[in-house]
């Protein structure tokens, strides 16, 4: 349940969907999306991070992180490392992603900071108070996380409350922007001009109608990381980030 907003607040949110929603390409409203979300949700810094999660393997990869600087190689594989048991990721691969989360939702400040989430991945990055939401695409999830120093005051529930209504608004003009950029690329091509191999087109046939890897790997009989590779060579055959664009320069192929 979010808390009650105030007419600022209602005022500040109407501002900035406008200004999302205004966004039509993928990379623009990636690199936009942290500014406009400080403008709503203060903090020290917003992150909108891009990765591909495999629940059944429990292994994730990260695709793009776009506004936080101190994201280096090292910080990157430690936050992989952590990602599958981190409890916002466990909590919205059991509840669903209609909220938003703190670490105080979880844990006391003091079991924090003892614990091995805090001086595995987030010591090395400076960030002791976080607020995120996810929206999961498919095998990728996208995360929009909101974070503060160690030492710096939680949250609000207003905070909250505003990165619960940005969410669903940040997920449909993400797909705004795939449609945009898929309708502006396809140029209606034949199944032949992407060069796909036999299995390939196996996949992407499977891909275009919204299967999951795990789906696709049960329905011909492959291993999920198999078809994984495939989905791979696909999205870069096509020249697309992901398998949502995929999905729609494949849809005219395949008659759907």
């Amino acid at each position: 349940m979010t808390t009650r907003l105030s007419h600022r607040d209602l005022d500040a949110l109407q501002r900035t969907l406008r200004e999302l929603y205004e966004l039509r390409e993928l990379e623009p409203l990636r690199r936009a999306l942290p500014a406009i979300a400080l403008k709503l949700i203060p903090a020290d810094c917003f992150t909108l991070m891009e990765a591909g999660f495999d629940a059944q393997s429990n292994g994730a990869r990260t695709f793009g992180i776009y506004g936080e600087p101190r994201f280096n190689r090292d910080a990157i594989e430690r936050m992989e490392r952590e990602m599958p048991e981190h409890p916002f990721t466990r909590s919205v691969l059991e509840h669903g992603v209609e909220s938003a989360f703190m670490f105080s939702d979880f844990f006391t400040q003091p079991q924090f900071l003892r614990s091995s989430l805090y001086n595995e991945f987030y010591r090395h990055i400076g960030i002791g108070r976080s607020l995120a939401a996810a929206v999961f695409d498919g095998d990728c999830i996208y995360t929009l996380n909101a974070s503060r120093v160690v030492r710096a005051r939680e949250f609000t529930e207003r905070d909250r409350s505003m990165l619960a209504l940005l969410r669903p608004h940040f997920e449909q003009a993400r797909r705004n922007a795939v449609l945009y950029e898929g309708r502006r690329d396809r140029r209606a091509r034949p199944l032949e001009f992407y060069d796909l191999t036999p299995r390939e087109t196996d996949v992407a046939g499977w891909l275009a109608k919204g299967k999951t890897n795990g789906e696709i790997a049960v329905i011909l009989g492959a291993s999920p990381r198999t078809v994984e590779k495939h989905v791979e060579k696909v999205l870069e055959k096509l020249g697309v980030e992901n398998r949502t664009a995929a999905a729609v320069m494949l849809s005219d192929s395949f008659g759907l």
